[in-house]
């Protein structure tokens, strides 16, 4: 079991604690203030890693992000895979890179993401990054944005994705498992994407197209949006589930939603839970190739027990 992980908290002013106009948001919304650390750091990171797992977390799945230069703060954002790296509690859980390249990361070219790829294939020889059945797994954010940067040609994609492969398994000894990040919205027939050598597909936060309104929407419909969207999806696929999206008092042009009682986040958990017991199953995928069987053995329930006791007594100091 998996989280995204974004590092866009850093400390210098302005930060994202503060609205247009320099006031300090935190000080009308205190319930919002991390107990760990209000900016992303070496110690946050570490705090983050020992927590995670010490309460079941198996990876983190960090947003890196290419072209750097596309926006001011994006070199602190990526800091994040080397704090992890560099964690002394990096051993208690794994990590994956998410490639996001959603504008303005765009990649566009071949050469492009080659490079991306030698990146990747060195944080790939850090023990603690997340393999599957021996293969270290990846997840290109976009898979919409990925054929959209490539005119919709599927033979230039998958020219990518073989060269994507071979860089890394020549620095690792093994190809990766590449997954792309699919909508509700975007049909993979629509996009080219079933024409691509892509292992499975993941989500992020394909949030319900609601108007907005000033009073927060119940996390019940959001959850539900989630759950069909997971009914809609082959096997081929690892499931999402959202705890909550209400970025207010950052703007807010559409839809906030309250956040989920313990209640409704357990009810969550099993649905998830019976929907990987029931219909993820190892079979061939429609292209003829065997599903690494790792990706069925993602049980909520799996919580690694020699690492988790552990995790569990650092997680302790911090929470003390």
């Amino acid at each position: 079991m998996g989280v995204e992980y974004f590092a866009g908290w850093y400390p210098e002013y302005p930060t994202k604690w503060h609205e247009p106009g320099g006031m300090d948001w935190r000080e009308k919304y205190p319930e919002r203030i991390p107990m760990f650390g209000e900016a992303n750091s070496q110690e946050t990171m570490d705090a983050d890693i020992a927590l995670a797992a010490s309460h079941g977390v198996d990876f983190f799945s960090i947003l890196w992000y290419p072209n750097a230069s596309a926006e001011r703060n994006v070199e602190k954002i990526n800091k994040a895979v080397r704090w992890f790296m560099d964690s002394p509690n990096a051993r208690y859980m794994k990590f994956m890179l998410e490639i996001t390249n959603h504008a303005p990361f765009n990649v566009k070219t071949k050469g492009e993401w080659d490079e991306i790829a030698k990146f990747a294939a060195e944080a790939m020889k850090h023990p603690s990054y997340l393999k599957i059945d021996g293969r270290p797994a990846l997840k290109i954010h976009g898979g919409g944005q990925f054929m959209d940067d490539l005119s919709h040609d599927a033979a230039k994609a998958n020219e990518i994705l073989e060269s994507f492969r071979k860089i890394v398994k020549a620095a690792v000894g093994e190809e990766p498992i590449i997954s792309v990040g699919l909508t509700q919205a975007i049909a993979i027939k629509d996009t080219g994407l079933k024409d691509i050598n892509m292992d499975f597909s993941m989500e992020y936060a394909d949030m319900p197209a609601l108007p907005y309104s000033d009073d927060d929407y119940p996390y019940a419909l959001m959850a539900e949006t989630f759950r069909l969207d997971r009914l809609a999806r082959t096997a081929d696929t690892v499931p999402f589930v959202a705890v909550g999206w209400n970025p207010r008092p950052w703007r807010c042009d559409g839809a906030a939603f309250a956040f989920p009682t313990r209640e409704e986040w357990k009810g969550v958990l099993e649905s998830v839970k019976k929907r990987l017991g029931r219909a993820f199953a190892p079979r061939l995928s429609e292209k003829g190739r065997h599903m690494p069987k790792g990706l069925y053995n993602l049980r909520l329930e799996r919580i690694r027990r020699g690492r988790l006791h552990g995790a569990q007594q650092i997680g302790r100091q911090y929470e003390a």
